[in-house]
């Protein structure tokens, strides 16, 4: 084999592994830190960060409830460079509310060129990326699956037929009815706990009949919708708690049923392949010893 054929096979080769391996440390670190978070539910101030710090610019990454935000904004450090391992700026924690910002599912871009400031606060120049976890985790784990072996074990068991295909729909019609019946409702200063199936469907179709303050809470496995009731009114504030979506909980619940219905079909094609296979080699050994006999 000549060395040009050589270089045109081990180069790709090469790069297609670096690509995996840099999508492999992607995938586990974006990973473990929604179950950190989603898990501990730690503070603002304990969630992980790196900071770098110099006398003009601050450089910061961090995990964030909805997902890992990169920052830079004006600094005015006196050292020359300084790395801090934990939150140096909490801008971007309630959302980017300044500049042009672009919002995408929680995909985020925003860019503040001059800053701004009022009575009483300073926003400096800034600009900010936020990458959700739903995106990071389910987008390299499907290239993951793309560039290694994985794909070629589950082709055979991609192949939806009528029984997996049932399978799917019977997923699909469990994660809807999960997240139109609300999951929680409060009251100002306790929990409602309705007693009956009549009580919970009040409560979904027609909560003002029952109470005149309420918020319900809606979103399978996490919640992602808050709905509040004052005086038998719809208000976008309740009590001081912020109702409305929240898209990132939204596209993490829609990757998680996907994800279900995905590996539920799989596993019932896989199961009645094997049925099927076995079912084979009875009714051929069954033959087989009736051959002997005769």
């Amino acid at each position: 084999m000549s060395d040009k054929k050589l270089y045109h096979i081990v180069i790709p080769k090469l790069i297609k592994e670096i690509v995996t391996i840099f999508l492999i440390i992607i995938f586990v670190i974006s990973l473990s830190l929604w179950l950190f978070i989603n898990i501990q539910q730690p503070s603002a101030s304990r969630k992980p960060a790196v900071a770098i710090q110099s006398r003009f610019a601050l450089s910061q990454v961090c995990a964030r409830n909805d997902g890992i935000h990169f920052l830079v904004t004006e600094s005015r450090g006196r050292q020359l460079l300084k790395v801090h391992f934990k939150h140096v700026n909490y801008m971007g924690n309630d959302g980017y509310r300044w500049g042009h910002v672009i919002n995408l599912l929680a995909l985020v871009i925003a860019i503040s060129p001059t800053g701004t400031g009022g009575i009483d606060y300073i926003v400096s120049p800034y600009m900010a990326i936020a990458i959700p976890y739903w995106f990071l985790i389910s987008g390299t784990g499907f290239l993951l699956v793309k560039l290694t072996s994985i794909s070629r074990w589950i082709a055979p068991y991609c192949r939806p037929t009528k029984i997996s295909a049932s399978a799917g729909v019977i997923i699909i019609l469990i994660f809807i009815l999960l997240n139109i019946v609300p999951f929680a409702a409060w009251r100002p200063g306790s929990k409602i706990q309705p007693q009956s199936i009549s009580e919970w469907m009040i409560l979904t179709f027609s909560p003002k009949s029952a109470y005149s303050d309420v918020m319900l809470v809606y979103g399978f496995p996490f919640s992602c919708y808050k709905k509040g009731y004052i005086d038998g009114q719809p208000v976008n504030l309740y009590y001081g708690a912020s109702v409305g979506w929240k898209s990132y909980k939204v596209m993490e619940n829609l990757c998680i049923a996907l994800f279900s219905i995905f590996v539920t079909m799989c596993v019932v094609k896989w199961l009645h392949m094997v049925t099927r296979k076995n079912s084979k080699y009875h009714e051929f050994g069954t033959f087989e010893a009736k051959s002997v006999i005769k």
